[in-house]
């Protein structure tokens, strides 16, 4: 009973060393990994971000040089020119058929529309929906009709173009046309553009947001906690905020922005892997060293067992009793 309690003991130290062993190893992996997975979200996020900027200074980019491109063939339009210098039904029909031919072969921007200084307008028919419409009639259309040379995005708003719903930003553009103010509106839809950001962000990035030039949030992946907290940074900065790192980078030439967040509940989730295997291999080492160790403390008590009993047989009178060697 002594030899099995003394055996026992030995064998709750090894375990309650083992334990010990095994939370300082959690703490010092915390302490140690935790400030480099850190500087690796960091980094990993702000590259994203700028990746994800890219792509869309690319789409909005290709706009710019679109509205460029169509600006000259609207120029050389002989019907479209007929109908801003003598506006009838019939010279604004071919003017709109004349639109839309420059616009047939173009999938990402949806649709175009003409407005003069007098407000006379036309569109290119097909594939405009009552969104886009009443985008025509808004404030916004109207102030921009009334400047001289000038561009800018509209703010994201969403379109139902038969059984498909998609966001889209119009790219609005004044130039001169024989002696008058023209405004140049492309409906271009983003559909493509987010498909492409959600595949390259989703294996990246915890949660992310698109913005458009008013701030609007038009496309999102995962939570929404950390809006409150993008009007506090500039563009490259990045903040801790409610448990979460919070990254916003901004587009110089067109103002969207990308607003991404890790938590830091995600980052020690990358530790669990490490701590997993860190617990297996103690473990491991652990049942390795109890039967190391019960095997050798059960050698070691046997010996002194057997010269025990023969004390015993001799105390009772057995004296001729002989210890034999059992090693």
């Amino acid at each position: 009973m002594k030899s099995a309690s003394f055996r026992n003991q030995i064998l709750y130290r090894i375990l309650r060393s083992g334990f010990a062993a095994f939370l300082i190893s959690v703490v010092l992996a915390v302490l140690v990994f935790y400030p480099l997975l850190k500087q690796g979200a960091v980094r990993d996020n702000k590259s994203t971000n700028n990746l994800i900027l890219q792509r869309l200074e690319e789409t909005l980019g290709f706009a710019e040089d679109y509205a460029q491109y169509l600006s000259s063939a609207i120029e050389a339009s002989d019907e479209i020119t007929e109908y801003f210098q003598n506006p009838s039904s019939q010279s604004e029909a071919l003017a709109r058929w004349s639109l839309n031919n420059l616009n047939n072969y173009n999938t990402m921007v949806r649709g175009v529309a003409l407005i003069s200084e007098n407000a006379e307008t036309i569109d290119s028919i097909t594939n405009l929906t009552d969104e886009d419409y009443k985008l025509l009639e808004s404030d916004f259309i109207i102030d921009m009709n009334k400047k001289s040379f000038s561009r800018i995005f509209s703010p994201v708003y969403k379109t139902t173009l038969g059984r498909e719903t998609s966001d889209t930003t119009a790219y609005v553009r004044n130039f001169f046309l024989n002696n008058r103010w023209i405004t140049l509106i492309l409906f271009i839809n983003l559909s493509d553009v987010e498909y492409e950001i959600s595949s390259l962000a989703e294996e990246r990035l915890e949660a992310y947001y698109l913005c458009d030039s008013s701030g609007g949030i038009f496309f999102r992946q995962g939570r929404e906690k950390e809006r409150d907290v993008i009007s506090k940074l500039e563009s490259g900065e990045y903040v801790e905020e409610n448990g979460s790192l919070v990254f916003v980078d901004r587009s110089v030439t067109t103002n969207y922005y990308v607003v991404s967040a890790v938590s830091m509940l995600w980052l020690m989730s990358e530790l669990f892997p490490y701590l997993i295997g860190l617990f297996l291999a103690m473990l491991l080492f652990l049942l390795l060293a109890l039967w190391i160790t019960s095997k050798s403390v059960t050698e070691a008590v046997r010996p002194i067992q057997n010269l025990s009993v023969h004390m015993l047989k001799a105390a009772a009178g057995d004296l001729d009793s002989k210890v034999q060697s059992i090693r």
